[in-house]
């Protein structure tokens, strides 16, 4: 994925798991779910300032799984994604 790409995903990832949420749970979940996505922006700022992208899904590019940066990077991004999964799915109603 190019640059926008990869940060309209994460929007999208982020308005998803707040679609989920009802409006009387939504404020409790929102800030943390914020700050998580802020953190995986800023990992995702970093592989594209060093012209290093990522796949669909945030997947790692086997071009650049030699340099342990870049790894280091997506493995930090898709925990913030996970731990955002994680606080969603506390406050989704049970099926």
């Amino acid at each position: 994925m190019n640059r926008q790409q990869a940060f309209q995903a994460l929007a999208d990832f982020r308005q998803g798991l707040l679609d989920g949420i009802s409006e009387r749970h939504k404020p409790y979940v929102e800030g943390a779910v914020k700050r998580l996505i802020e953190g995986a922006e800023i990992h995702l700022k970093i592989l594209y300032d060093n012209d290093v992208e990522v796949g669909e899904g945030f997947s790692m590019i086997e071009d650049y799984v030699w340099d342990e940066r870049y790894v280091c990077h997506v493995k930090g991004l898709h925990r913030h994604l996970d731990v955002c999964k994680r606080n969603a799915e506390f406050f989704r109603p049970a099926a």
